[in-house]
């Protein structure tokens, strides 16, 4: 199994799991402790981590060198995503100043990944970063 296979299924099951968490949490924790609109935040941090985390899976057990960049794309879009709308959520932060960079950042994988499913080979540089 190669690195990038690896940190990516790493990734797949943190996050996996993490999902879980934000969804119990959005399910049972009180009130008071949360922000306004703060049982809402973790719903849908819950559900885009959960889903991106399958998809992380699904693309790193795949072995596609044309998938790479996007499945770092979706590894990197969920961090800035999720952790400030679940920061927020709490109310530690006021805002969620990452989420659009990390929302932006998905939808441009998920291009990538429409692209690459269509596009063929691999580059040289995408070979060699599988390496």
């Amino acid at each position: 199994m190669k690195l990038l296979q690896r940190v990516a299924l790493f990734f797949g099951g943190l996050y996996g799991a993490v999902g879980v968490a934000l969804s119990a949490l959005a399910s049972h924790v009180s009130d008071e402790i949360l922000a306004a609109n703060g049982r809402e935040m973790l719903r849908a941090a819950s559900q885009m981590e959960s889903l991106h985390a399958v998809l992380i899976i699904v693309l790193a057990l795949s072995q596609k060198p044309n998938f790479i960049v996007a499945t770092l794309g979706y590894i990197v879009g969920i961090l800035f995503f999720c952790l400030p709308v679940t920061l927020a959520a709490f109310g530690w932060i006021d805002r969620a100043y990452g989420a659009p960079a990390g929302g932006v950042l998905l939808m441009v994988s998920w291009l990538y990944l429409a692209l690459a499913a269509i596009g063929g080979r691999a580059t040289k540089r995408q070979r060699s970063i599988e390496d």
